[in-house]
């Protein structure tokens, strides 16, 4: 069974995020992945987790995404999630460890611009 890293914070109640939220953790749990959340279970992470279990998937709580995962999984958020999204890359770019994907979450366009920045430096 894979487990994935979901990356996200609290990005207020909007509900584009919201609805992002809930079908990331539908899609996830009916493959019945292991969720590893990045943070505190609140905002778009709550809705995750409870998406995910209610198609019974096992879902745990760290502080940290840098554990390993088979995939991560960004949602919108704030600083916080910039910085383990980051940490998550240099993860993948270092001789230790098996690059995996990261998949970004861009409801709304929200990481338009950082995905930008990530194309101008290939």
């Amino acid at each position: 069974m894979a487990t994935v890293c979901v990356i996200g914070g609290g990005v207020g109640r909007r509900s584009a995020y919201l609805e992002a939220a809930q079908a990331l953790g539908h899609a996830l749990g009916q493959r019945r992945w292991s969720v590893l959340l990045s943070g505190p279970v609140e905002g778009t992470l709550r809705i995750v987790a409870e998406a995910a279990k209610a198609q019974r998937s096992l879902v745990l709580g760290a502080e940290s995404p840098l554990a390993p995962v088979d995939a991560y999984f960004v949602l919108p958020g704030g600083a916080e999630a910039l910085c383990k999204l980051m940490g998550a890359i240099r993860d993948n770019q270092s001789c230790t460890t098996d690059a995996v994907p990261i998949g970004v979450v861009n409801t709304t366009g929200f990481y338009d611009r950082l995905i930008s920045v990530f194309n101008s430096v290939q």
